[in-house]
């Protein structure tokens, strides 16, 4: 919403944005926020400190009752991918052809911005250990490459229903590409958005319209501008051969599977 640029279009705006801090979440800081949940928890949190500590000679130390990850830890990214390999395997996969488990998550959680927030991870990784006791109780890891893809395909649905709900004109483009593989040409896409489609986003809601779409005094009702709605909110981005691609976070909710990585 803050990128809107309709939103700051009242007196002094300019002045509420002086002092704005960026929140940016890395991939570090991600599962650092993890291992603080298995850290502090009640029934396994003793034994996941000392194992941890063990496997990193890394320290735990307690600020008002609760155990933050050593800040050493977070310096050693080495460290930190040898622990996510320890909980989930190194691959996603029987090999290494199917990607490492360290940046396939984050990857694959991320919008086309590449940003990806807390609550998805959380959720995928919540999903994956249900499944993972479920159906792959004998696995020699505590989380299985199956279910880590099954909870990431569960929140990637998550989250496009609440992009949906947010921004109800996204709905209609999706499913006109469901199917069609990315990343495509624009016109691949665009040839999907017919007449009816169209007047699908003018219909669907004056919540958060698609900006450019609407308003551009020289390309409103274009398909060219709804594309660049698009990659605004992160749904979809351009490739340096000038296609256009969804990441996962996208994809799932409109059925558009085939992808490029």
């Amino acid at each position: 919403m803050e990128e809107d640029a309709e939103i700051w279009e009242f007196p002094d705006a300019s002045k509420l944005r002086h002092g704005k801090v960026e929140l940016e979440w890395r991939t570090v800081d991600l599962y650092a926020l993890v291992l603080t949940y298995l850290a502090n928890d009640v029934q396994v949190g003793k034994l996941f400190r000392k194992e941890v500590a063990q496997f990193t000679s890394v320290k735990w130390g307690t600020t008002d009752g609760l155990y933050p990850v050593p800040r050493s830890l977070l310096a050693d990214e080495v460290a930190l991918r040898a622990i996510v390999k320890g909980l989930a395997g190194p691959w996603m996969g029987r090999s290494e052809k199917r990607g490492f488990t360290y940046t396939w998550i984050p990857t694959h959680l991320a919008d086309a911005a590449g940003r990806m927030s807390p609550r998805s991870l959380l959720l995928a990784l919540k999903h994956a250990a249900e499944t993972s006791s479920v159906k792959f109780a004998e696995h020699e890891y505590a989380l299985h490459f199956e279910a880590i893809q099954q909870g990431v395909a569960q929140a990637s649905l998550i989250r496009i229903a609440e992009i949906k709900e947010d921004y109800p004109w996204v709905e209609p483009l999706l499913e006109a590409a469901r199917g069609l593989s990315v990343p495509c040409f624009p016109q691949d896409l665009t040839d999907r958005w017919t007449r009816e489609r169209l007047d699908d986003v003018r219909t669907a809601g004056a919540k958060l319209a698609p900006r450019r779409f609407t308003t551009d005094p020289t390309r409103s009702n274009t398909v060219a501008a709804l594309v660049d709605d698009l990659v605004e909110l992160a749904i979809l981005y351009r490739t340096t051969d000038g296609r256009l691609n969804m990441q996962d976070i996208s994809v799932s909710g409109s059925g558009s599977s085939a992808r490029e990585g």
